[in-house]
């Protein structure tokens, strides 16, 4: 379920454009083999970091993505002391919009509160200023309380 007029995936459509918020909804959102793909990692992903199991699935490009990303969550964990807790899929309010955002992955430690949005596509995303994973932090400091430091990333 996403969120009605506002949900942070599409924030940098929004902010620039006040009007799509209206326009949008006079078009039905359609799957595609992508977007089945891009869920379908997505759920390898969270099953891995929340059972602490390695991922399993038929299509060996989601396998070979969903480890480099656990690869990478591991990292970051270490990186951040035995404090740091992992959430995946945290859903966060988002007070300043009035509607809710999912969060990939984040990270939580008394120093730092880092955001990471996975994407398996093959068109880069670029991370700078990335609207989208800035709602989420704002729905996450919201959650955990403000930090000394705030990251955020795209894994892709």
């Amino acid at each position: 379920m996403h969120a009605a007029n506002y949900p942070p995936s599409s924030a940098a459509r929004f902010l620039n454009c006040h009007g799509s918020v209206d326009v949008v909804k006079l078009y039905p959102e359609e799957a595609s083999v992508h977007s089945d793909k891009g869920d379908e990692s997505h759920d390898i992903l969270e099953s891995s970091v929340v059972f602490g199991t390695p991922p399993y699935g038929s299509d060996p490009d989601i396998i070979e993505g969903v480890q480099l990303a656990l690869d990478w969550i591991k990292e970051r964990r270490r990186k951040y002391g035995p404090e740091c807790r992992v959430y995946a899929e945290q859903r966060y309010d988002i007070i300043e919009t009035g509607e809710f955002g999912t969060a990939d992955i984040t990270l939580v430690s008394p120093q730092v509160l880092h955001i990471a949005d996975y994407k398996n596509g093959y068109v880069p995303v670029d991370i700078e200023g990335n609207e989208q994973l800035l709602m989420y932090l704002l729905g996450a400091i919201a959650k955990y309380g403000e930090r000394p430091h705030y990251v955020i990333t795209v894994i892709q």
